[in-house]
């Protein structure tokens, strides 16, 4: 786990409850988050070296968790005047290993993939297309090191702008109480 992440990031591991059958793994409980009401939930699979970004939210928190597989999660905080505004924090999560990942608005994330896996993630507002903007992955700008140079992307991903054109549309950091 990265020793620094964006302001309000938050990192939690899940326990398995291994036997014989399988195993059972409580993944969300809304007292572990109160101020955040996880109102629509998603399920996507991946195939291995599939990337899945860069994009960040005006309004929405995401709650996710890897069920299978292994990734790692490219997080940067663009919020004008937070205390990691910047930084670029590289997280890896293994579906062995489970751990849930708080990104608030503001912080840009992108997900690469090692092997075929699945995730779920919660997020605090409906999918709403102007609350979600993108930049290319590669963008030098970013600071982003990946595991790879030749990643399968959408059309989509492969045609976001640089990260120049998105900053005048950050929000302004707010003290987070994640």
């Amino acid at each position: 786990m990265p020793q620094n992440l964006p302001d309000g990031v938050k990192i939690s591991d899940l326990t398995k409850h291994v036997d014989p059958r399988g195993y059972f793994m409580e993944v969300f409980k809304q007292k572990w988050i109160e101020e955040l009401p996880l109102i629509q939930w998603n399920v996507v699979k991946s195939k291995k070296n599939a990337l899945r970004g860069m994009r960040v939210h005006i309004k929405h928190f995401d709650y996710v968790i890897i069920f299978e597989g292994k990734a790692v999660y490219a997080l940067k905080d663009l919020r004008k005047g937070s205390p990691t505004e910047g930084l670029v924090s590289m997280v890896h999560i293994e579906g062995k290993h489970p751990q849930s990942v708080i990104i608030p608005p503001g912080v840009a994330h992108g997900f690469y993939f090692f092997k075929p896996s699945i995730y779920v993630y919660g997020v605090t507002e409906y999918y709403d297309k102007e609350d979600e903007l993108g930049f290319y992955f590669a963008d030098p700008d970013a600071g982003i090191t990946w595991p790879a140079s030749d990643p399968i992307l959408t059309e989509r991903d492969v045609k976001l702008p640089p990260l120049k054109s998105i900053m005048s549309q950050m929000p302004a950091w707010h003290a987070s109480s994640t």
